[in-house]
């Protein structure tokens, strides 16, 4: 009883520390449920993936949107002419000219005083003529033009600004989808790991519960048979006390003598049946002698084994003719 009752305690103790560690295990990789878990984190995927594909498809279409704005937007004049007024008087022309024409005076003064190998005469001369060239270049009047930033060049901009924002912050959630997606799978496959070893660790325990049972059902028959033995109870009923069955059953003679008999008649049958059978043919005769000297010699033996012997004719001194009645041909 004691040997059952410290299986009983190694038990509990080994159930009890397997069913611990697999608490602490689940408790430590984070995963209360691997089912619910597994379920959760293949959902996750599922729609990480579609929000995924869908991200990229309108990546690409506001890309495809953001070059075309951008090209329209380069064809397009930033600024346009609103307002074109003809016939104003060149102002700084009109003053240019006035100076030049009192430097002009100055300078042919200067001159009428010099000779006209002199290195200054015709410095100046020189200085007179890029005068003249400069104020007939000035136009006696000029154009004003009035422009102002254009509509369609600033709509362009604001949705090339605005499509080039949006592809941005597309690229991000592609870039923030995949790496969930990559987190996702990661996760996915951490948890097909650990749930090879809470698998483990929970076939353990079941184990170590599975030999706490049969170790309490074998200490539970052991106090049962304590207890009656120290009672004096057995749990065993004699039904019926114990008998010696002195009749002979085997062999049954009288079976084995009819059987014997019959057998006897059967044979004695056959033989007179071949005995009235006529003879017409040699390989006949031949054979049935050999089937009659075969029963005598089995009857000489029967008798001889008795002690006695019968008078029975031999085959072989019996006639063909006599036996068939007719001669035999040759």
């Amino acid at each position: 009883l004691r040997f059952f009752e410290e299986q009983v305690a190694a038990s509990r103790q080994s159930a009890k520390d397997a069913r611990q560690k697999l608490q602490r295990t689940r408790s430590e990789m984070g995963w209360m449920s691997l089912a619910s878990a597994e379920a959760a984190l293949r959902d996750r995927i599922v729609n990480l993936e579609v929000s995924l594909d869908e991200a990229r498809g309108q990546y690409a279409q506001s890309e495809n949107r953001t070059k075309a704005l951008g090209e329209q937007l380069a064809s397009t004049k930033e600024w346009i002419p609103t307002e074109v007024t003809k016939g104003i008087a060149n102002v700084a022309g009109d003053a240019m000219k006035t100076q030049l024409f009192g430097e002009q005076v100055s300078e042919s003064e200067q001159l009428a005083t010099l000779l006209p190998d002199h290195p200054r005469y015709r410095l100046l001369e020189q200085k007179m003529s890029r005068s003249k060239e400069i104020a007939s270049e000035q136009e006696a009047e000029r154009e004003q033009t009035r422009e102002a930033l254009n509509p369609t060049f600033q709509q362009l901009q604001s949705e090339y600004s605005l499509a080039a924002a949006q592809s941005a912050g597309l690229q991000s959630r592609c870039s923030s989808l995949t790496e969930s997606l990559e987190q996702a799978r990661a996760a996915l496959v951490k948890l097909n790991e650990d749930a090879i070893v809470l698998t483990e660790l929970q076939w353990q325990a079941d184990i170590t519960e599975g030999n706490l049972i049969e170790h309490a059902k074998s200490l539970e028959e052991a106090r049962i048979i304590h207890e009656l033995d120290s009672q004096k109870i057995s749990d065993v009923a004699i039904i019926q006390d114990a008998s010696l069955n002195l009749k002979k059953v085997g062999p049954q003679r009288m079976l084995l003598a009819v059987l014997g008999l019959f057998l006897g008649l059967a044979i004695g049958i056959l033989q007179a049946i071949l005995r009235d059978v006529p003879l017409s043919n040699p390989e006949t005769v031949a054979i049935t002698r050999k089937t009659e000297m075969a029963i005598e010699d089995e009857d000489v033996k029967d008798h001889g084994a008795n002690g006695r012997f019968s008078s029975v004719p031999s085959v072989s001194s019996v006639e063909p003719s006599a036996m068939s009645g007719n001669p035999l041909p040759r």
